[in-house]
């Protein structure tokens, strides 16, 4: 009986990791998903004001900053926020989706 109750315990503590894990990655998607839409419906992102690396997009303001300060929260208590690095030739956004402590991060990229 110890032994199964044991093996029991195990799954719900797997199922729960899976869980957070499951809304962590969702919500990164959903930052991607966000940028991508914004990218396309606008015709572009102006990103001539900011640095080549290690910025943020801002959503409210339409403005990249300095990574961790535009953090977008969903209705679920998941967050996500948008990095991206530039070069002459494309463009890569990592969207990085957190929920409960968990980290899951998605990357994306376009060409100009």
């Amino acid at each position: 009986t110890l032994g199964a109750a044991s093996w029991v315990g195990a799954g719900i503590t797997m199922s729960r990791t899976q869980e957070r894990s499951t809304k962590a990655y969702f919500a990164a998607e959903a930052g991607a998903e966000r940028v991508l839409w914004l990218v396309r419906k606008d015709g572009g992102f102006n990103f001539a004001s900011c640095a080549d690396s290690g910025q943020c997009v801002n959503f409210d303001t339409m403005i990249c900053d300095a990574c961790g300060t535009a953090v977008y929260l969903l209705d679920n208590d998941a967050s996500y926020s948008v990095g991206y690095a530039s070069t002459t030739s494309e463009i890569i956004f990592t969207s990085t989706g957190i929920y409960n402590g968990m980290r899951r991060s998605v990357e994306v990229g376009y060409l100009k």
